[in-house]
C-alpha cells in the first residue's frame, strides 16, 4: 500500500508529529480492548498465560503500528527506536522481577518474550533502513553513471 492512501497522509507534517504519540497510545489501547473482548468471545480464560502473551503483543502492534502510519518521515528509524525502547522497559521490568526473587512465571516469560521480539524487531528496522539506502545510494549511481555515459563523459 503507498504512504498516500493512508489517511495520515492527508494531515499536515507538523500534525502527524504532535499527534503520534498520543494516537499510538489510543490504538495499543484499542488493541489491548479488542483482544480481551476475543479472547473472552470465545471463552477462554483471560487469565492464562497464552492470553496474556497475545494481549500483550496486541498492544504492542498497536503502538508501533500507529507510530509507523503517523510519523512522516524516518519511519523506520522512529519505530526501531521505540521498539527498541519497549524492548529496555521490559529489561528493566524483568530486572524488578529478579530482585524480588521471581525467577520464573508465566508474567516473567511473557515479558522475556517482549524483551526478545521488540528487540529483534527494532534492530531488523534498523538493518533494512540502511538496506533500503544503500539500495537507493547504489541506484542514484547507476542513474548517474548512465547519465554520464549518455552526454559522452
Amino acid at each position: 500500500m503507498d504512504d498516500k492512501d493512508w489517511i495520515f497522509y492527508k494531515w499536515p507534517n507538523w500534525l502527524r508529529w504532535i499527534s503520534a504519540l498520543p494516537l499510538s497510545i489510543i490504538a495499543s489501547v484499542v488493541f489491548t480492548l479488542l483482544a480481551s473482548l476475543l479472547i473472552n468471545y470465545y471463552g477462554y480464560n483471560a487469565d492464562s498465560g497464552m492470553a496474556k502473551t497475545l494481549i500483550q503483543y496486541a498492544s504492542i502492534a498497536g503502538f508501533l503500528y500507529i507510530i509507523f502510519t503517523c510519523v512522516p518521515s524516518f519511519k523506520e528509524i522512529i519505530t526501531g527506536i521505540f521498539s527498541i525502547l519497549i524492548s529496555i522497559l521490559a529489561a528493566v521490568e524483568l530486572v524488578f522481577y529478579f530482585r524480588e526473587g521471581i525467577w520464573f512465571n508465566w508474567d516473567c516469560f511473557i515479558i522475556f518474550l517482549v524483551f526478545i521480539g521488540c528487540m529483534y524487531f527494532g534492530i531488523m528496522l534498523f538493518i533494512d533502513h540502511g538496506r533500503i539506502k544503500t539500495i537507493e545510494e547504489s541506484n542514484q549511481r547507476l542513474i548517474e553513471k548512465s547519465e554520464n555515459e549518455d552526454i559522452g563523459l
